[in-house]
């Protein structure tokens, strides 16, 4: 496929016009707009209203069957916007571009991507996204921390793959737009200077290893994340070491204990949270580095929480002020971050110093205790009146912010000789995020079954990060936000759970209120289905393992559309069902009182993996599904008759 077909023209706004675009647009004619180069050709445009003036693109071979395209000059003075024109099939579906809840298929839609890498807009004009983008970076927001916002918390990112096996990526400074709304047609809109890279393969899991070539791999987990559940806890050692063991004498596998508040808690109006000072709260957990290597010896390890704001009157804060480490405004006062009823400052990464302080924290306070990992929160861009310590603007630094933090952290980990032992997830992020995160967790989701934002959500949030070149992503099984001021139901937990079992990782989530809500041990009924979920978890440890080898060494991302390896029409429009690796099926129950679900199978053998029925695809059909026997299938032929010879001993006759 050569690049100088499928560019079919170009247009540039200026700044002051009213009309969009210049009227006319930039175009190759027939002869004279390929010129050969080294390494490549460079693709002319004239421009048709005034002869003599050109664009040129120069496309040379980048390595690995990726070319590039980069704007080498043309551009005229003052120009505001430019739209590259892509021609084609029109049959095509796309994916991709970060993290999208809404449609797993892109054709017919329109996306603003804002430099700051951290939300996708639900409406409103571009200026409205990054408005939003900038109060959200300041700490104020347009309705309290749960309630209905315009956007949703996101990986952003300009890269998209298409059905005809092939992807492209774009670079800028500034903010992009991807419109896919015309039938046989894909517009490129960017302000700022543009790379674009483009790859093609035979297949979708060579395109995949060619786009994480590009975009950077991530690592295997640790080997002990899957030897049970992670039970996210809090409220202090004696709460934590009750429900733990609980959990255990239940038959509940525990491979670890997530408790955000390690570090102290407050009590707002968005619930119970953090206290945003970094190290061990001597109260609430008292001789915690103790108590975590007792955990150890018991086989579980210990998950904290970490941010890059301190908050304010604590004892970093202070250190980290005196020191000059801090955001400052424009007086060259700390930049103060409101968050509901406290006050934080932020660390200025573009201050060396500060990254090797912050870094030192991370190793003595977290590592230096025995954490087995945490999570590395609020990767958000900048308030665009921030001043930097490297006197970068704002906006010119946000597309760098999250993979700068995610360094940090993997940074920290490699420094303190943990790498294999220790890992970290992130909760939003861009592009470069990819070779530094361990983990990406698909963001906060509401504790209800809505598409937009609830358990519906997560299987098109997690393939288009799949889609984007992210291989290892997961969800919170039970979701984080009481939905309409309620609260989590039981039958909610139990399926996000039979989800998330098959997934690199079994987090089940508390909610922002401790003791409100069904838990994974609010009853015996719901501890006894949490065990049953940790179990299976454990049994899929080596297939699990396998896949993340996959997605480590070759690109392949672990939770998969069917498309994927199903290259059919039906197959690219399913959203609602996944494939884990290879040969595993999975179709969550997504809807509330549902017993059964129409499934959909690409054509194989398939074998239920709690029943042991086999099914013939290519078909859609209705299969039962009481709670802890959803509809998962085996691939015939895999070599997987073992696992569910396992999985059918472990239910006994639930189905």
């Amino acid at each position: 496929m050569k690049l100088s077909d499928i560019i079919r023209s170009c247009r540039v706004s200026l700044r002051g016009r009213e009309l969009p675009y210049l009227p006319g647009r930039w175009l190759h004619p027939a002869d004279g707009s390929v010129q050969e180069a080294e390494g490549g050709y460079d693709l002319v445009f004239v421009f048709e209203e005034k002869p003599g003036t050109s664009l040129r693109l120069q496309i040379r071979e980048w390595g690995d069957g990726i070319t590039a395209v980069d704007m080498a000059e043309g551009l005229p003075e003052g120009f505001e916007r430019v739209a590259i024109y892509l021609k084609v099939p029109g049959n095509e579906h796309l994916y991709g571009c970060g993290q999208s809840s809404e449609s797993l298929d892109l054709k017919g839609k329109k996306l603003e991507i804002h430099p700051s890498g951290i939300r996708v807009r639900r409406k409103g004009s571009g200026e409205d996204l990054r408005r939003q983008a900038v109060n959200w970076a300041a700490g104020r927001f347009p309705e309290p921390f749960g309630g209905r916002l315009d956007t949703e918390f996101v990986y952003t990112q300009p890269t998209f793959i298409s059905s005809e096996k092939y992807f492209v990526h774009a670079e800028a400074e500034g903010g992009l737009t991807f419109d896919f709304r015309k039938k046989g047609e894909t517009i490129l809109a960017f302000g700022e200077p543009l790379r674009l890279r483009f790859g093609e393969a035979r297949d979708f899991p060579a395109l995949s290893a060619r786009m994480t070539n590009l975009l950077g791999y991530q690592c295997e987990l640790p080997d002990w994340v899957f030897d049970g559940a992670i039970l996210k806890l809090q409220g202090g050692t004696e709460l934590v070491e009750k429900r733990l063991m609980e959990a255990q004498e239940a038959g509940c596998a525990v491979s670890g204990v997530w408790l955000p508040d390690w570090c102290g808690c407050r009590r707002s109006d968005t619930g119970y949270r953090p206290a945003w000072n970094w190290e061990a709260d001597p109260v609430l957990y008292h001789d915690l580095k103790a108590r975590i290597k007792f955990w150890r010896r018991k086989k579980v390890r210990f998950i904290g929480y970490i941010n890059p704001y301190l908050a304010e009157g604590r004892s970093l804060y202070e250190e980290a002020s005196a020191q000059g480490y801090l955001l400052r405004n424009k007086k060259g006062e700390v930049y103060r971050f409101r968050f509901d009823s406290f006050a934080a400052g932020r660390v200025d990464f573009t201050n060396p110093d500060a990254c090797e302080w912050f870094k030192g924290i991370i190793k003595e306070n977290m590592i230096g205790i025995g954490l087995g990992g945490w999570m590395a929160d609020y990767a958000e861009g900048l308030p665009e009146d921030a001043v930097l310590m490297s006197g970068e603007t704002p906006e010119s630094f946000n597309r760098r912010w999250p993979a700068l933090w995610a360094r940090i952290n993997r940074e920290a980990v490699c420094e303190g000789e943990k790498d294999g032992v220790v890992f970290f997830f992130t909760g939003a992020g861009n592009i470069e995020e990819i070779a530094a995160a361990d983990l990406i967790w698909s963001g906060r989701r509401r504790a209800d079954w809505s598409r937009e934002e609830g358990l519906s959500s997560v299987i098109p949030a997690a393939l288009s990060l799949a889609m984007s070149g992210f291989p290892i992503v997961h969800s919170h099984a039970g979701g984080q936000i009481g939905p309409g001021g309620g609260h989590r139901g039981r039958q909610l937990l139990m399926r996000w759970m039979e989800m998330n079992v098959f997934s690199p990782l079994l987090l089940l989530e508390d909610e922002n209120d401790p003791g409100e809500g069904a838990r994974f041990d609010t009853d015996p009924a719901l501890l006894a289905h949490t065990a049953l979920c940790a179990k299976l978890h454990v049994l899929l440890k080596p297939y699990l393992k396998r896949c993340l080898r996959e997605a480590a060494f070759g690109g392949l991302p672990v939770m998969r559309p069917l498309f994927y390896h199903y290259e059919e029409e039906y197959a690219f429009g399913e959203e609602n069902e996944y494939l884990l690796g290879r040969d595993i099926l999975v179709a969550p129950l997504l809807e509330k009182g549902e017993m059964r679900r129409r499934v959909l199978l690409p054509e194989d053998l398939w074998i239920h993996l709690f029943t042991g029925k086999v099914y013939e695809g290519p078909s859609r059909g209705y299969v039962r599904a009481k709670p802890g026997c959803p509809p998962v299938f085996v691939r015939a032929g895999s070599g997987l008759d073992y696992l569910v010879k396992r999985v059918m001993r472990t239910v006994g006759n639930k189905n």
